[in-house]
C-alpha cells in the first residue's frame, strides 16, 4: 500500500508532537505546542498539495513563499517562549518581558495565526492552476538589447544614490550604527527616493538574475561570487539591517532553482543555513560584537528566548492587544492601511496619511527616536474585525498570489517574468510583516513602473505572454504529469549544483 507524502509527514509530524507532550508533562507545553503542531500540519498539507498536484516540490511558488514566511512568524516566538523556560528571558522583546503573557494567554494568541494560515493555505490550493504540463527549469535567454537596458537603469539609478550619499549625505536611515546619523533630506525627496529605491530594487534583482543565468561565463560567475562575499563580509563586520544580504541570498536560490536547477538536499541545506545565519546576524547586531553577545549568554534558555524578528512582531501584536483590552481606540484612518501607501503624497491631502506602525510609535512614546516596530497582519486585524478579517484576508490574499501565480504560468519560459515573479515571492513576507496590502504596494511602485520603463525602450515583446504556454496551461489539468526530464528547458546546458 502507497502512503501519501501528507499522510507520512503528518503522521511523523505527530508522533514528534505526542513524544514532546510525554516528555514535558506540564499543561503548559500543551497550549503552545498545540498551534506549533497546526501551524506545521496546515503547512505540511499545503506541501504536499502542491507537490502531489505539480508532480515535483514547487521551489519558486509564491503560496509556498507566502505560507513558508507565515508558518516561520507563527513558530519561532512560541518556541522561544518554550525553549526559554515558558517566558521572556532579559533579551527577550523589552514589550514581552513586560506584559509577561503566560502558557495559557499565549497558546489562545496564536490562534489568530492559525487562523489566518489555514484560510491562506486552503484558498490558494483551491484558486491556483497546477505546472504539470510546463517544463520544470529553463528560460529563453535574454536579448542583447533587454540585457543593456538593465544594466544602464541599474547604473543611472545606483550612481544616482551614491551621489547623494556620498556627495550630499542623503540616503536612507535604518537605525543600525552610523547610518542613523545620515540625513534622509527634504521630504519631498525623501518620497521620491522611496519610490525610486523600489524600482531600483527590481533593476539589482534582474542584474543578479543575469549573472545567475550566465553562470558558466567566468566573469559572471566572478562578479556573482564577489557580490555575494562582499556582503556576507559586510554583514558580519559591521551588523546592521540583514535586509540587503537575505535579499541576495534568496534571490539567487529561487533564480539558480528556475534557471539550472538545484538537488533537493541543496535547498534543504542552504535554506537551513540562511535561516540560522538570519537569527545569529540578529543577535550579534543587538550586542554590536561577538564579545559582548557571548557575555550575555549566560544560559541555554536565555539564548533561546533571545529576541529576533519574528518575536518582534508578535511584541507589536501582543501590545496592542493588550492595549485594545485597556479601551484605547485607534483612529478609523488605520482601517485603510492596506491602501494608504498607495495614495498621492502627503501634502496633497488635508489629513495625515498615518500608518498602523506610526501610530504605535505615537502611542508608546517613541515616535521621532530613530527606532520603528512592525505592524502585522494580525496586529491589523486586531483593530479591525479580529478573526472574521482575518479569515477574509487570508482567503483574499491566497485568491490574489494564486492569480498572480497564472500570470506568471502564461509567460513560464521567459526571462523577465520569472524575475518578475521571484521579486513578488520574496514580497510576500511584507504581507505578514506589515499588512495584507503590502504586496499590492510592490505592485504600483516597483512592478509597474519598471514594466512601463520597459514598455518605454520597445522591450514589450520580453514580457508578453508565451503563445506554447498559452497552449499548454488551455490542455486537460488532469492528464499525467509528463516524465522527469521531458519538459524542454532553454536555459544554458548546465549540470546542478
Amino acid at each position: 500500500m502507497r502512503i501519501s507524502k501528507s499522510t507520512f509527514f503528518s503522521s511523523l509530524l505527530l508522533v514528534f508532537t505526542v513524544v514532546i507532550l510525554l516528555s514535558d508533562r506540564r499543561l503548559d507545553a500543551l497550549y503552545i505546542f498545540l498551534p506549533i503542531f497546526a501551524a506545521i500540519w496546515i503547512c505540511t498539507l499545503f506541501v504536499s498539495a502542491l507537490w502531489n498536484r505539480d508532480g515535483e516540490l514547487p521551489i519558486l511558488d509564491i503560496g509556498m513563499s507566502c505560507v513558508f514566511f507565515t508558518t516561520l512568524y507563527t513558530v519561532i516566538p512560541l518556541l522561544n517562549f518554550y525553549l526559554g523556560g515558558f517566558e521572556f528571558g532579559v533579551l527577550s522583546d523589552g514589550r514581552l518581558q513586560w506584559l509577561a503573557p503566560s502558557a495559557d494567554e499565549l497558546g489562545l494568541f496564536f490562534v489568530n495565526h492559525i487562523v489566518y494560515l489555514a484560510a491562506l493555505a486552503s484558498s490558494y490550493v483551491m484558486f491556483r492552476r497546477d505546472n504539470r504540463l510546463l517544463p520544470r527549469i529553463g528560460v529563453e535567454p535574454p536579448r542583447a538589447r533587454t540585457v543593456k537596458v538593465i544594466v544602464i537603469g541599474f547604473l543611472a539609478l545606483t550612481t544616482y544614490f551614491a551621489a547623494l550619499r556620498y556627495l550630499l549625505d542623503i540616503g536612507f536611515r535604518s537605525g543600525y550604527g552610523e547610518e542613523q546619523y545620515i540625513s534622509a533630506g527634504p521630504l519631498w525627496l525623501a518620497q521620491i527616493n522611496g519610490k525610486v529605491a523600489e524600482i531600483n530594487f527590481v533593476f539589482q534583482s534582474t542584474v543578479l538574475a543575469i549573472l545567475v543565468f550566465r553562470k558558466n561565463d567566468i566573469r559572471a560567475r566572478l562578479l556573482l561570487l564577489l557580490l555575494i562575499a562582499w556582503n556576507i563580509l559586510t554583514a558580519f563586520t559591521q551588523p546592521g539591517s540583514r535586509g540587503e544580504l537575505m535579499s541576495l541570498l534568496l534571490l539567487t536560490f529561487l533564480f539558480w532553482n528556475k534557471f539550472h536547477g538545484v538537488p533537493w538536499r541543496f535547498n534543504f541545506v542552504f535554506l537551513q543555513t540562511a535561516f540560522f545565519s538570519f537569527m545569529f546576524l540578529g543577535l550579534l547586531r543587538s550586542f554590536l560584537d561577538f564579545q559582548n553577545l557571548t557575555s550575555a549568554l549566560d544560559s541555554f534558555e536565555t539564548l533561546m528566548s533571545a529576541t529576533n524578528e519574528f518575536q518582534a512582531m508578535l511584541g507589536t501584536a501582543y501590545h496592542v492587544y493588550e492595549m485594545l483590552k485597556d479601551g484605547v481606540t485607534p483612529p478609523f484612518a488605520l482601517a485603510f492601511n492596506d491602501v494608504t501607501p498607495m495614495l498621492p503624497p502627503q501634502q496633497l491631502w488635508p489629513f495625515a496619511k498615518l500608518s498602523g506602525a506610526e501610530w504605535y510609535l505615537i502611542q508608546i512614546g517613541q515616535q521621532g527616536r530613530g527606532i520603528g516596530f512592525m505592524w502585522g497582519v494580525v496586529t491589523q486585524s486586531l483593530i479591525g474585525f479580529g478573526l472574521i478579517e482575518l479569515v477574509i484576508r487570508g482567503i483574499v490574499l491566497g485568491w490574489f498570489l494564486a492569480q498572480i501565480h497564472s500570470w506568471y504560468q502564461r509567460r513560464y519560459t521567459k526571462f523577465l517574468p520569472a524575475v518578475l515573479y521571484a521579486v513578488l515571492c520574496f514580497a510576500t513576507y511584507w504581507t505578514f510583516r506589515d499588512t495584507t496590502g503590502a504586496i499590492l504596494w510592490t505592485i504600483w511602485w516597483a512592478i509597474l513602473p519598471f514594466a512601463a520603463i520597459l514598455y518605454i525602450f520597445g522591450l514589450a515583446h520580453d514580457v508578453r505572454r508565451s503563445r506554447v504556454t498559452s497552449q499548454k496551461l488551455r490542455a486537460s489539468p488532469t492528464r499525467p504529469a509528463p516524465a522527469r526530464g521531458s519538459g524542454r528547458a532553454t536555459a544554458e546546458p548546465s549540470r546542478p549544483l
